[in-house]
């Protein structure tokens, strides 16, 4: 067994902690749920932007973006700086201390492939969409499968850092799926409570329930990942940590909590197994 931990880090898009672990009652997530159950909840996480680019940004440096210089969304890729020293981004840290690391991103080939358990063409998934959205010219390393990931790993070097965004959650082709999910895997609108912030219509009940929908799709895929790490042996000895990007947006073109809020509260949770765990006891919650 490697002496380090591996680390496989997922983000699932846009989301805020409508799971069951956070006490959601609508949203169907036991592969999330047991996740939780066995690692380290977060109960005070948030982003420090309310957009993609500039958390992210902040995510993968561990520093504010008006420091970075990476607060403005979707910097012009001609107009984006280098990080300014000794900022790195984490995959830059990593590698220098020994790790193999990449960001997950299918081949065209297996994104023709038709998912088993969706009715629409197999989407990202598990897989990852190889999602960078950086505001500086910093950029990790793409790996075009996790197969391509492991073999390059065990090539090269003992231990991997992997990044795996799950964009089902994202408002786009996800959602088209999770309408199209059977009556028993969706969310019904009309068992929606609305918050005091947002209108009781039809509109804000529909699109809430797809979202909390695409959050169960999205329990599937770390279902996946979870399985293939005890199937590849790797279980028991990687350090797992699942958050969101910068919260949720919802519902669309009607309101955002985002713009309700100065800083967007994320779902935030890690499982690390016994040999490389310090810190709340296992199933327990920290507010961090």
């Amino acid at each position: 067994m490697p002496s380090r931990p591996n680390i496989l880090y997922v983000i699932m898009e846009d989301t805020s902690p409508i799971l069951g672990c956070y006490g959601a009652p609508l949203v169907k997530t036991p592969h999330i749920d047991q996740f939780a159950a066995q690692g380290v909840r977060f109960d005070g996480p948030f982003a420090r932007r309310r957009s993609a680019s500039p958390s992210r940004s902040s995510i993968f440096t561990g520093c504010y973006q008006t420091f970075t210089g990476t607060h403005q969304h979707r910097t012009y890729a001609w107009n984006k700086q280098p990080l300014p020293s000794p900022v790195k981004h984490v995959c830059d840290w990593f590698r220098e201390g020994g790790y193999f690391t990449c960001n997950l991103h299918p081949s065209a080939e297996e994104m023709a492939e038709k998912d088993p358990e969706t009715i629409d063409a197999r989407l990202w998934g598990d897989r990852g969409c190889g999602k960078v959205d950086l505001n500086s010219r910093s950029m990790p390393r793409i790996a075009t499968t996790l197969s391509t990931a492991v073999t390059g790993r065990a090539k090269a070097r003992p231990a991997f850092f992997r990044d795996l965004t799950i964009l089902e959650t994202h408002k786009g082709d996800g959602w088209t799926v999770a309408r199209q999910q059977p009556p028993g895997e969706r969310v019904k609108p009309r068992s929606r409570q609305t918050s005091a912030l947002l209108p009781d219509d039809v509109l804000c009940r529909e699109e809430y329930a797809t979202s909390s929908t695409c959050c169960h799709l999205a329990d599937g895929y770390v279902g996946r990942l979870m399985e293939r790490l005890e199937r590849e042996g790797l279980a028991q000895n990687t350090i797992v940590v699942i958050s969101s990007d910068h919260g949720s947006l919802f519902p669309w073109k009607t309101v955002s909590l985002r713009r309700w809020r100065s800083y967007s509260t994320d779902g935030s949770f890690s499982r690390r197994p016994e040999r490389w765990f310090r810190g709340p006891s296992l199933g327990q919650f920290d507010r961090l």
